[in-house]
């Protein structure tokens, strides 16, 4: 898997077995909401950089791919939760968020109106680093308003400075929930230990229920994870020997 936008970063993938496709197959049509949801179409958009993620992590963690209902010993994937950019058991969270997404923003001035919303646990300017064992493919944003305020977002991966990116110009409402707005995402992969920082620039002050869209790539246990400690950079979760 090979992505322009993350400086050309090419990643080796292990092909799935039949078992492991056939899985992965049956629990996609299940899954996510009804089919003429327009987040369900611009999920399947996606279907096949999804399957090429799940093929590189399974190259990197060399387990059998468990779908959405890995068992022990498996890697697995769900739906990106919060607290999986923002594992913080703190007063301070990364992206002001531990298990809820959010977004408190201000109002952009003339040089400056960036707020962190991916970012390391104590400073909003240095990146969030993911824990061992977690992939993370994140392909879209999701802004829960009928007057959405979203301008602008900003994202690093690594040193892969992505320069920002006007979403006003690509925001897509669900005519069948007037409430959602969809903003795609170039294509990024962020593997185990990856360093992202995400900000974000409104048209006005205010708050916003902006949530993360695409998938969490994890061991079984990872999946699970309830907490991340800042002072020991460890991440609670419901196994601590991945082996």
């Amino acid at each position: 898997m090979k992505l322009s936008v993350q400086n050309n970063a090419n990643f080796a993938e292990d092909e799935l077995e039949k078992t492991e496709m056939d899985t992965f197959t049956a629990q996609w049509a299940e899954m996510f909401m009804p089919a003429w949801s327009l987040e369900r179409q611009l999920i399947n958009s996606r279907l096949d950089v999804v399957l090429k993620a799940i093929k590189a992590s399974k190259n990197i963690f060399v387990k059998k791919f468990g779908g959405f209902n890995p068992q022990g010993g498996e890697f697995g994937m769900t739906p990106i939760r919060p607290g999986q950019v923002g594992l913080c058991a703190a007063t301070v969270a990364e992206g002001n968020n531990t298990w809820i997404w959010s977004a408190a923003t201000t109002a952009p001035g003339t040089a400056v109106g960036f707020d962190g919303w991916i970012h390391s646990p104590t400073t909003a300017t240095t990146n969030y680093t993911l824990p061992l064992y977690l992939n993370i493919y994140p392909f879209y944003l999701a802004e829960e308003s009928p007057t959405p305020i979203l301008q602008t977002v900003k994202m690093d991966v690594n040193r892969a400075n992505i320069l920002w990116l006007d979403m006003s110009a690509g925001h897509i409402r669900d005519p069948k929930s007037p409430n959602v707005c969809f903003y795609p995402l170039p294509n990024t992969f962020w593997t185990q230990q990856t360093q992202v920082a995400m900000s974000i620039q409104t048209k006005k002050a205010g708050y916003m229920d902006l949530r993360l869209g695409g998938f969490a790539i994890g061991q079984t246990e990872i999946l699970d994870a309830s907490s991340y400690t800042i002072s020991t950079d460890t991440v609670t979760a419901t196994k601590t020997n991945f082996t």
